[in-house]
């Protein structure tokens, strides 16, 4: 009867269907453990309905059984930050075991079941990078293992020695990734500290399990991963697995089977009979987050748009178009079409119609919406191929400009439902189009060959355009004057050098002027003399001489489009930088920085009318503005003096209600939709991305929280087989962190208590890399114990972490002694630090800096380059003006996180000394300085990439020297931002690639390749463990020969004229 009713319940549930999507598998036994909507599952190894282990909010993921099953570890947000936790396997408690600011990332358990191995940047010289650390499974202070660096890795059966992946890749949307940051597998054996690696390609090895005299793990040398066997004792791989169509992934060992993920199914294979076969598990769940409901979307607005009078704005927000008084009155959802986006609404300027574009046809098409709503929307554009951007209406609201993703302009007449071409910016351009305030003429900017933006002018009824820039500067954001009379526009013609602090170089900024152009050569500028005189009143009425067409268009009709620069004017504004928004009778309104002014013509002077905001739209009559400030919307009269919450409207009656499911499809179309379209190659690297679309979206119905649709974006991204294609994750529920304070420190676990092993010295002058136990009268010192902290004593079995959450940047006081206990310690008020990242850098660039020193007897400098973005370029110059006198110069560029392409540090390396000045008082000096006269090396390593992959090959071509270490990662095809989804999170598309000629020939360069150095030098782990670099000891060596091949001259000055020396 018992057994009836369950089957009963069951039933009552649904029909079985497999589940699917079910992701980090581990086995031991007859049991599964997986996650599945971001919660744990457990259910037998031969199929069947799986049973919940959590219940949380946020994500549960990478459980691993103990070697006796009994317990689980695994990754867990509970208190906000992703940690380890562990519970019973049938179920329970989770306790947690970190308590590190930073994630922590399960990788396994030791042979003997009493600790747990995870992974970590907690002790990394830079966040590019993880460590392997261990932790008691009851708790207590995390021990690094002896690894410099390790993403995955299982040890032996003795626990002795370690395989492991230095450079774990698993989580990267980049399938059959070549360069040099390529997973493969090591062996390093801790009690002796020997390291030695499997044979190896350029194929990736990840994933080692460790049975017996085998080590399992994974490999795409046939482009797609498979399992493998790796004798230990004849050094001989196999394959086991011969998949071709999806990847073998995130496979785990338990006794005797191995179980992993392929197509988007559990999988085991068992290794004894070398069996393969899916696991059939039926997943009952009441998918709480994929259930629709209602939400408040107010403070998602994206775009704005005004009506004609101000009453109302017509707001979008999480995919729907909102109509919302400015004031009093009703909100009304306008479209309410859950999983379908409608984007940029735009209201008319006769108040009829908001136009938008929706993607409801599966391509973003154009619609136009009664104002009153009265109607159901009308679809305008048919059979798009590529993505719209938002419409500009005309004055007369019977057309609209738009642009798509691809710079061309269209023109779309709204009434006859055509598109009309209007050209192709080439070099980019169309962004500030305007409209002229008779509807008949278009005004643009576009690029020239060399990046100069130069003003257009298109008659829409004629399809003419006419250049009115001379192709000298940089002109952009055109705006008419609402009589037609005046074209004005901003431009790049005050070249203002600002010298720099420490060189003779320069930077040209406020390069801009706002200008004015007069359409017809009869028109006198604005600020042309006047002589004032008494008038006398007509006697009669003068007839309109437009014959009542209004005077724009008059003015338009006698409009002379041949340039000619005396027909320009400058206002009477200083320097600075402009973008132009728009006109009004007697005004000019326009942006510098985040602040909207308005330029008064009768008495010319500019105002202040907003400063702040993100977005805005005038209303036609330029009388009201809509903003957009962060999660404020507001309509504010033009008028100077406003202020950021000035007419606050009131968004909180913004309801829609999101169906999680469909809103999931829809952003998996739209970033296929995205990657299409912005792609750097159409060929899309030779995929049918129809067809690749299809595959994955056939996942789409077990999607059960918005990471498992981040996990789909990535297997799809991830078929481009590309750099810089990542996904950002969507909103994820659960707690917000609690940030612990850290002290600048590594520990060291004694029998008797807990000792500082290392205390960071830091800069103390720059507050990212302070150094909380090094302020002055500390003294505290490497091999001190920490006694207590807050009045908690300390003991060996203490986790310093734990008794430090929640203090981040708050004083505590901690009791330090140079031996065990609390006899003769002293008390110190210390203030921990938020993140050690900055302290840890530091240390590690200054203590190569100073060994670099002492190696070559000050003959050498060392800069070292972090990224080519701004922090990169501060360091760079910071270390290089402090040592550009030595004889030659080591640039460290390991680790180098990318950004800007870094021709610029080029440039200054490969400045040659040009002359010597001699003062009457005082040695010479010589020019350019900073400039180093002797040879140049650079350091490479697999984690450099992006700009950190250019920067080493520029340095290559230039000649500047030899290149030292390894292969790096390989990624040099561009990205300008990302594109956000309605559901939450971003994609990239990599929109730009290298090319160069190459012996004679033009080729693609670098990309999944990476920049090989001319001497190939590791850093193994072992002599890394020893405190070696033996990069930067090579790198010390080769330049150490070349200053005794080819010595650096620095000869004297010669005799004074007349005799004397």
């Amino acid at each position: 009867m018992v057994l009836l009713t369950a089957i009963a319940i069951v039933s009552a549930q649904g029909p079985a269907v497999e589940g699917r999507l079910l992701r980090f598998p581990d086995i031991h036994g007859d049991q599964v453990v997986f996650s599945y909507a971001g919660d744990l599952w457990t259910a037998s190894a031969s199929g069947g309905i799986a049973r919940k282990l959590t219940n949380d909010a946020g994500p549960e993921v990478r459980a691993k059984f103990s070697p006796d099953g009994k317990w689980l570890a695994f990754t867990a947000t509970y208190e906000g930050n992703a940690d380890i936790y562990v519970m019973p396997s049938s179920g329970g408690e989770p306790k947690r075991l970190t308590y590190h600011p930073g994630a922590d990332t399960m990788v396994d358990w030791t042979p003997d079941g009493k600790a747990i191995v995870f992974r970590s940047a907690r002790e990394s010289v830079t966040q590019r990078y993880t460590k392997l650390f261990t932790i008691p499974a009851t708790g207590g202070t995390p021990a690094a293992l002896p690894m410099d660096e390790g993403g995955q890795g299982s040890a032996s059966p003795d626990g002795k020695t370690f395989a492991y992946v230095r450079m774990s890749t698993e989580n990267a949307a980049w399938k059959r990734y070549r360069g040099g940051n390529q997973s493969f597998i090591s062996f390093y054996d801790t009690a002796n500290h020997r390291y030695w690696e499997m044979d190896k390609d350029k194929s990736a090895s990840m994933w080692p399990m460790w049975v017996g005299n085998n080590v399992y793990y994974v490999n795409d040398g046939d482009g797609v991963y498979n399992l493998y066997a790796y004798d230990t004792q004849s050094k001989k791989s196999r394959k086991l697995t011969n998949f071709n169509d999806y990847d073998v992934k995130f496979p785990s060992e338990g006794t005797g089977t191995i179980v992993f993920e392929r197509d988007a199914r559990l999988w085991k294979f068992d290794l004894k009979s070398n069996q393969t076969n899916p696991i059939p598990i039926t997943v009952f769940t009441d998918h709480v987050r994929a259930r629709p409901r209602r939400a408040e979307v107010g403070n998602e607005v994206a775009d704005a748009t005004i009506s004609p009078s101000g009453t109302r704005v017509a707001l979008e927000a999480h995919g729907e178009i909102f109509s919302v008084p400015a004031k009093e009155g009703l909100t009304y959802n306008a479209t309410k079409t859950a999983g379908v986006r409608d984007r940029f609404p735009r209201w008319s300027p006769d108040g009829k119609w908001i136009l938008f574009l929706s993607d409801k046809t599966g391509e973003y098409e154009f619609y136009k919406q009664k104002s009153d709503l009265s109607e159901a929307p009308i679809q305008l554009t048919f059979g798009a191929k590529i993505g719209y951007n938002a419409a500009t209406w005309s004055p007369d609201s019977k057309r609209a400009f738009f642009m798509d993703i691809g710079n061309t302009l269209y023109v779309l007449d709204v009434e006859a439902k055509t598109v009309t071409t209007v050209g192709f910016a080439e070099w980019g351009g169309y962004q500030d189009a305007v409209w002229s305030p008779d509807s008949k003429w278009l005004a643009y900017s576009k690029a020239n060959a060399e990046g100069l933006g130069q003003v257009y002018l298109y008659n829409v009824d004629s399809r003419e355009e006419s250049l009115v820039s001379d192709g000298l500067f940089q002109d952009q954001t055109p705006v008419f004057d609402a009589e037609s009379k005046y074209l004005f526009f901003a431009s790049a013609r005050d070249f203002n050098p600002a010298i720099g602090t420490f060189e003779l170089s320069f930077i040209f900024s406020d390069a801009f002027r706002i200008y004015g152009y007069t359409l017809r050569p009869d028109v006198a500028s604005p600020f042309a003399p006047k002589n004032e005189i008494e008038k006398v009143a007509d006697e009669a009425p003068k007839t309109d001489p437009s014959g009542g067409q209004g005077g724009d268009a008059k003015q338009a009709a006698a409009w002379d489009l041949k340039f000619d620069r005396g027909r320009m004017f400058a206002l009477p504004l200083p320097p600075g930088n402009y973008v132009l928004a728009a006109s009004a009778p007697g005004r000019l309104f326009y942006l510098s920085g985040p602040v909207l002014f308005q330029f008064d013509f009768a008495g010319k002077q500019a105002a202040p009318i907003l400063e702040g905001f993100q977005a805005g739209e005038f209303s036609p009559k330029r009388d009201k503005f809509v903003y957009i400030a962060g999660p404020v919307v507001g309509v504010i009269p033009v008028a100077p003096g406003q202020k950021v919450g000035n007419g606050r409207v009131n968004t909180g009656d913004m309801e829609t209600t999101i169906d999680p499911r469909s809103e999931w499809t829809q952003s998996f179309w739209d970033a296929w939709r995205y990657e299409r379209d912005n792609f750097w190659a159409p060929t899309m690297n030779g995929m049918d991305w129809k067809a690749m679309g299809d595959k994955y979206a056939g996942w789409l119905p077990w999607v059960g929280d918005r990471s498992d649709l981040d996990y789909l974006l990535i297997e799809l991204l991830g078929e481009l087989a590309t750099g810089h294609s990542y996904v950002m994750p969507g909103p994820t529920p659960g707690n917000p962190p609690i940030g612990t304070g850290l002290l600048g420190a590594d520990y060291e676990r004694t029998p008797s208590g807990i000792r500082f092993k290392k205390v960071f010295r830091g800069q103390n002058w720059d507050s990212g890399r302070r150094a909380p136990l090094n302020e002055p009268g500390m003294n505290v010192q490497d091999g001190d114990y920490i006694v207590a902290i807050d009045g908690e004593p300390v003991g060996p079995n203490s986790d310093i972490d734990q008794m430090l959450v929640g203090k981040a940047d708050k004083v505590v006081e901690i009791s330090v002694n140079s031996k065990p206990g609390m006899d003769g310690s002293r008390k110190l008020l210390v203030q921990p630090i938020a993140s050690e990242a900055g302290l840890r850098n530091a240390d590690w660039i200054d203590s190569r800096r100073e060994y670099v020193e002492q190696k070559s007897n000050g003959r050498i400098g060392y800069v070292y380059v972090p990224d080519t973005q701004f922090s990169g370029i501060i360091e760079f110059y910071k270390m290089l003006y402090a040592q550009w006198d030595k004889d030659a110069l080591i640039v460290d560029e390991r680790y180098n996180g990318g950004g800007f392409i870094p021709t610029f540090f080029i440039e200054m390396l490969q400045r040659q000394n040009m002359a010597w000045w001699k003062p009457r008082y005082g040695n010479s000096f010589r020019t350019p300085s900073p400039a180093v006269l002797g040879p140049k090396a650079m350091l490479i390593n697999p984690y450099g990439g992006s700009g950190g992959d250019a920067f080493p090959y520029f340095f290559r071509k230039a000649g500047l020297g030899k290149v030292i270490g390894m292969r790096t990662w390989g990624g040099l095809v561009g990205i300008t931002g990302s594109y956000s989804l309605m559901s939450g999170g971003a994609v990239t598309a990599a929109e730009f690639a290298v090319w160069d000629v190459v012996d004679g020939k033009p080729q693609w360069v670098v990309e999944n390749i990476g920049v090989s150095p001319d001497i190939e030098v590791d850093n193994r782990p072992d002599l890394v463990f020893k405190g070696q670099d033996p990069q930067l000891d090579k790198a010390i060596e080769v330049l150490l020969d070349e200053l005794k091949r080819n010595p650096v001259k620095r000869p004297n000055h010669p005799p004074f004229r007349g005799g004397g020396g």
